[in-house]
């Protein structure tokens, strides 16, 4: 089913997590006012694995679009110059920011506690979530507005949500996530009109941004959502990589070419190493305690050493080979990443300085940032 849909429809697939309110509106076939309309043939025509119409949701207030807060693109407290932590405080309306101080005393950006908002809310500009962000970002004359403040979420077509299985059609856990933001998009849109509490509002805000984050990239902020029976639901990212996957064929990686001498020396340092090994666990079955024999630890040790270092021009040479297919899965992700940062060594530019090397260290200093991030998070790092 995927790989009619790809073939179909490869283009907006390819850009589904760069999207922007015009690229939205410009795919659908309609908006989705209400749960029901998921499944709504005037938006999305018969239910066929071949049929691409995609649907829209108009949300009554603007998202951040979590792919540049906690996803593979995370970017916007670098362009904002602002802290994580701040900026999440702000995004999730937990804290104000002041987006023009005026003459009350306060920092342009700084951020303000709701004890601290009600001393200045008549002395300044104060703006919380995504509209904050949006005022900044314009204000500052940031490029890729678009892409990072969303006004809209596309919706997939009916073949990526519902599959067919023996006459009977069931539906993605996908649709789960479209459904509690069109929740959240309503609740939102009946207490604006009804003039609710600024503090019933903001809490309305804040689960309609969450359940976007979710649909974009569950999980990307926090715990994801599951469905009923306890998995994850699939969001946005997960169905595009999904689409990726069905149209990349994949390839055995190169073998490298190894001389006699290299072959022999790696063969005998892993003989070696599973010896040690060997010897060892079979001193430890003939008995319940643990043995310590005299130089067996080491000997163990000088026997990882020697495989380590076979390994070492074994392990370069097999990278080498292969590092453009390595990179290939990260490559759109890094691009994305490294524009960013090249954006922001535009501004840095002056005439007369040299502008191909400003934007290549842009670049490869983002790139490495990258993949500093990728390698911290299987660490389990932050």
């Amino acid at each position: 089913m995927l790989a009619k849909w790809y073939n179909t429809n490869a283009e907006t697939a390819s850009q589904m997590l760069h999207v922007t309110d015009e690229l939205v509106r410009e795919w659908s076939s309609g908006e989705l006012k209400e749960v029901d309309d998921l499944e709504n043939p005037d938006i999305f025509g018969a239910f066929d694995e071949k049929n691409k119409k995609m649907g829209h949701i108009e949300l009554p207030s603007p998202i951040v679009n979590v792919h540049y807060m906690y996803g593979k693109c995370p970017v916007l407290p670098m362009l904002l110059q602002m802290e994580k932590l701040q900026l999440d405080k702000v995004i999730y309306y937990a804290c104000y920011l002041v987006v023009d101080p005026k003459d009350s005393g306060l920092d342009y950006k700084q951020v303000l506690t709701e004890k601290e908002f009600e001393s200045y809310k008549d002395k300044a500009v104060l703006m919380q979530g995504a509209e904050a962000i949006e005022a900044v970002m314009k204000k500052e004359q940031i490029l890729n507005v678009d892409e990072i403040i969303l006004h809209t979420l596309p919706v997939l077509p009916l073949g990526l949500r519902y599959m067919k299985h023996n006459g009977q059609i069931g539906q993605f856990s996908l649709n789960m996530l479209y459904r509690r933001v069109l929740f959240a998009s309503r609740r939102v849109e009946k207490l604006t009109e009804m003039h609710a509490p600024s503090i019933i509002l903001r809490n309305e805000r804040r689960m309609l941004q969450e359940a976007a984050d979710a649909l974009i990239d569950n999980g990307a902020r926090g715990i994801p959502r599951i469905n009923a029976n306890g998995t994850v639901c699939d969001s946005l990212l997960e169905v595009y990589d999904k689409i990726v996957s069905v149209k990349s064929t994949k390839k055995h990686p190169a073998v490298p070419e190894m001389d006699e001498d290299a072959k022999k020396a790696l063969t005998t340092a892993v003989e070696t190493y599973q010896a040690a090994i060997q010897e060892e666990e079979e001193e430890d079955s003939d008995t319940d305690e643990p043995v310590f024999m005299e130089g067996t630890e080491e000997e163990d040790d000088a026997a990882e050493e020697d495989l380590l270092n076979a390994l070492q021009p074994f392990c370069e040479k097999v990278l080498r080979e292969n590092f453009a297919a390595y990179c290939r899965s990260y490559l759109d992700h890094m691009i994305s990443f490294s524009s960013r940062s090249a954006v922001q060594a535009a501004y840095a530019y002056e005439p007369g300085d040299d502008l191909v090397s400003l934007m290549v260290n842009a670049v490869y200093t983002s790139a490495l940032c990258f993949v500093k991030k990728q390698v911290m998070n299987l660490k389990g790092g932050n």
